[in-house]
């Protein structure tokens, strides 16, 4: 059996050897049409994916921006936080905020330059973020967060006549004329990017700091970067009014009625008035007195919700002669381990309720400065600390009222007044923190300061105070007197409402978190854009995006799969004919031989092998032959030509890639296309009657 194989297979190559013209127009016509398919095969997985993958990387292609639209959440640091593990596919979400501020090299400037040079350049900072693609398109790796590193385009680093690794300085300036505040942050250039405009001015800094110079250009306090608030004190909010009444002009029920359609509810404390008030009003004043306290249900339930109100707008609004005073729970503080509380009174300078305190000039005018304190004692200055938190703690100079040292100071930062409403605009500037004299102003102490630095030598006993009967009661700490805009802001503090700043040693309004109009996110591949659209849409966020070119992508994708494979199967299906019909005149063209072979007791099972083997040989040389060609033409397609070159300028570089799954897939294809290309051939040779196939074969 073996041997009468190998005689079919010598007779086969004999046959290949002795027509090799005819072998070698078969072969080449099988490789033209294997040859084709490997080329498309590896631009598939060469050029065409090259261009997929950057249009699936692609930074453009990948973005949304989104904005809140009516009914979608602010975006702020949190709701961005959110959105990123919240959402599918996300990469990065980047706020889309920018801030114009003032650079300059950090190196002195040299006596050539201008004056405009030596104030610095006007420059538009955008945010960017750790793994911004627009950065990394450019090769660029973005500042990590909160580093004091920012990215420079070509013109402005060219104008600035710096480059990457030097350093600037970054300018930022709050307020107006002679009120201007700037502070300055030296930032290590990390690249320079190209700009479509050569002269564009602009850079990228993280959005961390971007955020921090936002914050202080609102006014906030920047504690990370050392920066302080604006001089622009908290608002003074009080829990409620005490309205003080005489007994012969009481509250009308006009007045009554005015009151509770702004939601207040009046409550009588004639008899019991507010600790410590009992102790400050003259004997025998609750006789002559009526006093109600003005609350709402928020604020006598919880002590977040504020009273803004200024005395003035209720009082002008009733028809009694009523006196309002802004009230606060009062506070507590301690003098040598000795607890003290703060009473706030703050009253108008010229009002009849004075008469009805112990002392006439207890209470402080609205625009007293707030950081002080007076007692009913005479007293040696002391310093009573407020205890703001385990770090902070507030020192308020406190002096006797018959004390020489108890003149009201002027205050640097407006308190509220009948004629100027608390949180109104109009209060004039605050003067820098450098224009306070620390050895005359009383102003806070440092945060930071030990109680024991705090007080001075003498010390606050039974023996040195001379008080009367209704302060000192045994068993009851000692009262001092503050502005009432103090107790509103401990009140705040307390609450959450409002920081203390010991940089400029004030109360400030909280920090607001910023709040972005937009930003841009980045899907992992633009396959994934789809999905998120559809998921911020569902949050009611407005979406912009390239869903259209999406869509035209995937299209475009779909039709050269579609392409290749019609290309391929066309191209086989009509290789096989051709090799039927080369084949069939090739058998007809030999039947004399065949005849003789089956005369010489060739069976038709060998001629049909014969005639297979033949075929198979044909197909291995095609397709040795289309993987030669298919590989030269690779190289020569990738060859880059030099530049100086210029008569190869046309020459396009094309990236083709021949896998090995691709060059066996089309070995295989020419092997199947003459294997099922000889078979019509085959099977009729086999079948021929050898008489008659050896005197047909005569007269051929």
């Amino acid at each position: 059996m073996m041997r009468r194989w190998q005689f079919y297979l010598r007779l086969g190559w004999l046959d290949l050897v002795r027509l090799w013209p005819t072998t070698r127009h078969h072969a080449i016509i099988v490789a033209g049409i294997c040859l084709p398919i490997l080329m498309l095969l590896g631009i598939k997985r060469g050029h065409v994916a090259e261009l997929r993958r950057d249009l699936v990387t692609s930074p453009i292609g990948r973005q949304v921006t989104f904005w809140s639209a009516r009914k979608g959440e602010l975006m702020d640091r949190t709701a961005v936080a959110r959105l990123s593990s919240e959402l599918p596919s996300v990469e990065v979400i980047i706020p889309e905020i920018q801030r114009v501020v003032r650079l300059s090299r950090t190196e002195s400037i040299s006596s050539a330059s201008s004056p405009n040079e030596e104030m610095g350049i006007s420059a538009t900072l955008y945010a960017t973020r750790p793994g911004d693609p627009m950065l990394a398109q450019l090769g660029i790796a973005a500042p990590a967060a909160g580093e004091r590193s920012i990215v420079l385009g070509e013109g402005l680093a060219r104008r600035l006549q710096v480059g990457a690794g030097q350093q600037v300085d970054l300018h930022l300036t709050r307020g107006r004329d002679h009120q201007e505040e700037q502070v300055s942050l030296t930032c290590t250039i990390l690249a320079v990017m190209p700009t479509e405009q050569q002269d564009a001015a602009i850079g990228y800094l993280d959005l961390d700091l971007l955020d921090a110079c936002e914050q202080f250009v609102r006014g906030q306090r920047v504690e990370s970067l050392n920066w302080p608030s604006a001089r622009t004190p908290a608002r003074d909010g009080y829990s409620s009014y005490l309205i003080f009444c005489e007994r012969e002009n009481d509250l009308t029920e006009d007045d009554r009625k005015f009151l509770a359609d702004r939601g207040f509810l009046l409550t009588d404390r004639t008899a019991e008035p507010p600790t410590p008030l009992d102790r400050l009003l003259a004997p025998g004043s609750r006789e002559e007195l009526r006093i109600y306290e003005a609350a709402t249900t928020q604020t006598s339930q919880r002590p977040e919700p504020r009273l803004f109100f200024a005395p003035s707008e209720l009082s002008e609004q009733t028809t009694a002669d009523d006196v309002i005073l802004p009230w606060n729970p009062p506070a507590s503080a301690e003098h040598e381990g000795r607890p003290w509380i703060l009473a706030g009174l703050s009253l108008p300078r010229r009002t009849w309720l004075r008469e009805y305190f112990v002392q006439a000039d207890l209470p402080f005018d609205y625009d007293a400065e707030p950081f002080q304190a007076r007692t009913l004692a005479p007293l040696e200055p002391i310093s009573l600390v407020c205890l703001l938190d385990a770090k902070q703690r507030l020192a308020i100079p406190c002096v006797g009222r018959n004390s020489s040292s108890s003149e009201t100071l002027t205050s640097p930062a407006e308190s509220p007044s009948d004629a100027s409403p608390p949180g109104d605009s109009s209060t004039e500037p605050i003067a820098p923190a450098s224009d306070l004299n620390p050895a005359s102003a009383l102003a806070p102490a440092s945060a930071l300061a030990p109680a024991s630095a705090l007080a001075p030598a003498s010390a606050l006993t039974p023996d040195n105070i001379t008080t009367n009967n209704r302060q000192a009661s045994p068993g009851l700490p000692d009262i001092a007197i503050v502005p009432a805009n103090l107790t509103a802001w401990l009140a705040a503090y307390r609450a959450s409402m409002a920081v203390y700043d010991p940089t400029i040693q004030l109360f400030v309004p909280l920090p607001q978190s910023p709040v972005y109009d937009r930003a841009r996110l980045y899907a992992r591949t633009i396959d994934d854009v789809p999905a998120v659209v559809s998921a911020l849409s569902n949050q009611q966020f407005a979406v912009m995006s390239e869903t259209g070119r999406i869509a035209e992508i995937h299209r475009q994708d779909r039709s050269l799969q579609l392409l290749v494979w019609v290309v391929g199967i066309g191209v086989f299906l009509f290789g096989i004919v051709t090799v039927v019909s080369v084949l069939m005149d090739s058998t007809d063209r030999k039947r004399g031989t065949i005849g003789i072979l089956r005369v010489m007791g060739v069976s038709p099972c060998g001629i049909f092998v014969s005639i297979l083997l033949r075929s198979a040989m044909i197909g291995l040389f095609a397709a040795a032959l289309s993987l030669a060609c298919g590989v030269g033409l690779a190289i020569a397609l990738e060859w880059q030509p030099a530049s100086t070159a210029h008569w190869l300028s046309w020459k396009p570089v094309v990236h083709i890639e021949l896998h090995p799954w691709d060059m066996a897939i089309v070995a295989a294809g020419a092997l199947l296309c003459c294997g099922l290309g000889s078979l019509p051939p085959a099977w009729r040779a086999s079948r021929l009657d050898p008489f008659d196939a050896i005197v047909e074969g005569r007269f051929r």
